[in-house]
């Protein structure tokens, strides 16, 4: 039997917002256009009520398909139902520029906000996301990676990986696909559900990749990254990332 619920039935019942976080996302850049890093953000609370999202100074905020940019919001959602948690969930992207932070090799942390409309007492606790610049990839072929982590484990929010490769072998482009590969109880969007821990991601134009792992389960994961193409195989990892809890309610 389908469950039919209203906004008006939502409201009834408080349920104190929470807001999550990933973490060291790298900073986007225009001369990696086919890279678009960021940090997940994730709120719960009351089904049916809008949510006034907001950043400090050097976020932006993104839609969660990242077309659409909100600047530093507001960015206001309707928290939608969620079979999982049972209430209301609404995600959004963030992201950071490499040109707001002077000395762009350290740490940025862009301050979040979440505030119900309908109750404008009900805030949640301030979140934070940070921004760093990309790992050097370390060999010939890997120019350099970056993942994030802190997601929660809600099978939805990812924990991604960004990679730069250099696929030119021998004077040609050789080198089409990374393959990434998770332990645990994780997830590799879009595997193979036969496989679902490893899968080839194919390089874009420019030598670039995204990948976004997800879970379940509250745990650290060991990431490897290879280049079976390459003439030394080369390799990153394993690196770890973890999922959290979302909401103890």
């Amino acid at each position: 039997m389908t469950e039919s619920r209203s906004a008006a039935d939502a409201g009834a019942v408080t349920v104190p917002l929470q807001l999550t976080t990933t973490q060291n996302a790298a900073y986007t850049s225009s001369d990696l256009p086919d890279l678009s890093p960021c940090n997940w953000a994730t709120v719960y609370g009351p089904e049916g009520h809008t949510v006034d999202c907001s950043v400090g100074s050097g976020g932006e905020i993104w839609s969660p398909d990242g077309k659409t940019s909100y600047g530093t919001g507001p960015y206001s959602p309707t928290l939608e139902f969620d079979p999982n948690v049972k209430h209301g969930l609404a995600r959004f992207r963030i992201t950071a520029k490499d040109s707001t932070f002077a000395a762009a090799e350290k740490l940025l942390a862009v301050t979040v906000f979440a505030q119900d409309r309908q109750d404008p007492s009900n805030q949640a606790p301030a979140g934070s996301a940070t921004f760093q610049e990309f790992y050097d990839g370390g060999d010939t072929h890997f120019v350099g990676y970056n993942y994030t982590s802190g997601a929660p484990n809600d099978g939805v929010t990812p924990c991604s990986v960004y990679m730069q490769v250099d696929p030119e072998v021998d004077g040609k482009d050789r080198i089409t696909y990374v393959l990434v590969t998770v332990d645990g109880h994780a997830t590799i969007k879009n595997a193979d559900p036969q496989y679902p821990q490893w899968r080839k991601v194919p390089l874009s134009s420019d030598g670039c990749a995204t990948v976004d792992i997800l879970d379940k389960t509250v745990e650290v994961v060991n990431v490897t990254l290879g280049l079976p193409q390459s003439p030394d195989s080369d390799s990153i990892g394993p690196f770890q990332t973890g999922f959290t809890v979302f909401s103890k309610t």
